[in-house]
């Protein structure tokens, strides 16, 4: 009878550890999640960093050329204006 009243005791003592236990792994894998999520945006700005001097390398580029153009241009009409 001793042992039966002791093991009923043991479980209720156990049982708010138990749902402390259950209260953390549940807030553990909400942190986890949240974790991933932001580790996923944060890869994905990293990527778009990454990709932004090569897009500014282009546009100098484009804007290199234009200038070039615009520069011929101005020479074909200055050499007709003197025609």
């Amino acid at each position: 009878m001793l042992l039966k009243q002791r093991t009923e005791s043991s479980r209720k003592k156990a049982g708010p550890r138990k749902s402390c236990q259950e209260s953390s792994r549940k807030a553990h894998n909400e942190q986890l999640v949240k974790f991933a999520y932001v580790n996923s945006l944060i890869e994905k700005q990293v990527q778009q960093l990454n990709a932004k001097p090569e897009e500014i390398s282009q546009v100098r580029q484009i804007r290199e050329d234009h200038k070039s153009n615009l520069h011929e241009k101005d020479l074909l009409l200055k050499h007709l204006q003197f025609c």
